[in-house]
């Protein structure tokens, strides 16, 4: 992906690069930008057909690195993906005084879809109406003190400079 904007290009996590090796997808991307004070990662993991232990939607390994982040609550945002706004359920956490909230959509037949449920239940559409089955799963990651106090306000701005990500 590309990104427009005061966006500059930053190393993803050694936490990321490790997710994106286990989790058994046919592809991924693994970026990460630095801007407006914070800093953002994004993983697509994209799966042309899932197999037990690597599917789009359901539990993705996490590398023992992930560990070092304990999760500290939760936080809805509004997010807009693909020209709508989806509400999105977002992990906050913390490590060592540093905060970041991850968020995770799911594409399917095309749309993003941020229940892991509904998106499960379109992917079983799918496969019942044999349409073509790829699906991703995409992880925002947003870090530094604007993942407390203006998570959705500073991600929404990253997304919209963000290139479309089509089929």
């Amino acid at each position: 992906p590309t990104v427009a904007g005061s966006w500059s290009q930053a190393v993803p996590s050694p936490e990321l690069r490790a997710t994106a090796d286990l989790a058994g997808g046919n592809a991924h991307s693994v970026t990460a930008w630095s801007g407006e004070g914070s800093r953002i990662e994004l993983l697509l993991l994209y799966y042309r057909q899932e197999w037990q232990g690597a599917e789009a939607v359901g539990s993705v390994p996490s590398s023992p690195l992930e560990s070092t982040w304990p999760e500290i609550g939760q936080r809805r945002s509004r997010l807009r993906l693909d020209g709508r706004e989806i509400d999105v359920p977002g992990r906050v956490q913390e490590r060592a005084g540093e905060h970041r909230i991850v968020w995770t959509v799911y594409w399917v037949n095309g749309r993003f879809i941020a229940n892991p449920l509904a998106a499960k239940l379109a992917q079983t559409i799918d496969r019942l109406l044999a349409r073509r089955s790829g699906a991703a799963r995409v992880e925002l990651g947003l870090f530094g003190e604007a993942a407390l106090s203006e998570p959705e306000t500073v991600a929404n701005r990253f997304l919209a400079d963000l290139q479309p990500m089509g089929r």
